[in-house]
């Protein structure tokens, strides 16, 4: 084994023949660096002119490195051998020196904290290769959707799949647009490479959502901007009419699980028909649904894609009154609640319902969320 004059002051200690180690003639016959130190500068710059070209802005990075199976295991090696306490790993030490070369270069700082840098300088020893690589951003906001028809998210046709057809018009999609979509187009600025939104639950595609409007965060994969004025989008995004986004802000990528964990308990406006003239008994035994709680098996409309599992869900309360010869019922219920089935109950599979109570073919003709109780969501935000 063979060891350069760099990775023996790494050890902390001179290398005793007696352990089978030798010094090397240089940097690339050692057998535990193999000469990468000599590749940083290089590397360093390639990495620093490619993100120039591609115009990446970057306030602070992160490094990580790739290095051969071998060095690290001779690195094991070599520390057994020095028995030294002072011992820095390849990989730290590499990792510093990369740092410090990419600072000398490109003036910026090296971030702290571990996943909050802007970009990552990713080197590949073994390839010989480096990039910068910009960071994902995640923007926390609220959303409303005005247009019944659209999807949260893409939704493929069924029957080919997402790859067009004559049944969904070679679009691919079963509806015409979501609100992803809508989105997505006032982010073009932050020159990414594509767009996750991560909703806080979702809404069927014929309901609306008005008020504060429903929590969501989007992913930026791959930004080379970053400096984007998020109350510049936010109104470009509002001039359209299908959707209005509120109070953008950007958030860490852990706040997207935090923000999926919470059950956020919501308020719902539906316009319910029962097939003939309500009565006022009719909205007396629909208004004594609130304050109970109903048993909801999984809907029939859901069944393919959702487990058969009965939950208990509690209505906290109903307001109602008869509106153009239907029912106005505001509703409001446990997170995770069907409302629909709340409704008309699902052949018996929710009770009790509003069908039940009124002994009627009970059915929501239209449906809105109204409000979300996030007044946790607003506490975790503080601390992001």
């Amino acid at each position: 084994m063979e060891i350069c004059t760099e990775c023996e002051k790494r050890a902390g200690v001179k290398i005793a023949k007696g352990h089978g180690w030798k010094k090397a003639n240089g940097p690339d016959s050692c057998s535990v660096c193999a000469g990468a130190g000599k590749k940083i500068e290089a590397l360093c710059a390639s990495a620093f002119g490619q993100s120039i070209e591609d115009g990446i802005e970057c306030g602070s990075f992160a490094v990580s490195t790739s290095i051969p199976r071998r060095c690290l295991e001779n690195d094991e090696l070599l520390l057994l051998a020095s028995g030294a306490k002072n011992f820095m790993p390849l990989k730290n030490w590499l990792n510093a020196k990369l740092g410090e070369n990419y600072k000398k270069i490109g003036k910026k700082k090296i971030a702290v904290v571990a996943g909050g840098a802007d970009c990552t300088l990713r080197v590949d020893f073994e390839k010989n290769a480096a990039a910068l690589v910009p960071c994902n951003i995640y923007v926390f906001g609220r959303y409303e959707k005005f247009a019944a028809g659209l999807s949260q998210v893409r939704w493929d046709c069924a029957n080919c799949s997402g790859k067009g057809c004559e049944k969904c018009g070679q679009t691919g999609a079963r509806t015409d647009g979501s609100v992803h979509q809508e989105i997505e187009r006032g982010f073009a600025g932050f020159c990414h490479e594509g767009t996750i939104l991560h909703g806080s639950g979702r809404e069927d595609v014929d309901v609306r959502t008005i008020g504060r409007g429903r929590p969501f965060v989007l992913e930026i994969a791959r930004p080379r901007r970053r400096g984007v004025d998020l109350g510049k989008l936010e109104s470009w995004t509002n001039s359209g009419k299908k959707v209005a986004v509120h109070g953008l802000r950007f958030v860490g990528a852990g706040f997207v699980q935090a923000m999926k964990n919470c059950r956020l308990d919501k308020h719902y406006r539906a316009v319910i028909g029962i097939g003939r003239q309500p009565q006022k008994t009719d909205i007396e035994k629909i208004e004594r649904l609130g304050g109970i709680a109903i048993m909801q098996n999984t809907p029939t409309r859901v069944l393919k894609r959702r487990g058969e599992k009965l939950r208990e869900k509690k209505i906290y309360c109903v307001n109602a009154e008869e509106c153009k010869g239907n029912i106005v019922a505001d509703i409001f219920a446990e997170c995770g609640t069907y409302i629909k089935e709340l409704i008309n109950s699902d052949s018996g599979r929710t009770q009790p319902s509003v069908a039940q109570a009124t002994g009627t073919q009970a059915a929501c003709l239209e449906l809105v969320m109204t409000g979300i109780e996030d007044e946790f969501l607003e506490a975790m935000l503080k601390g992001h």
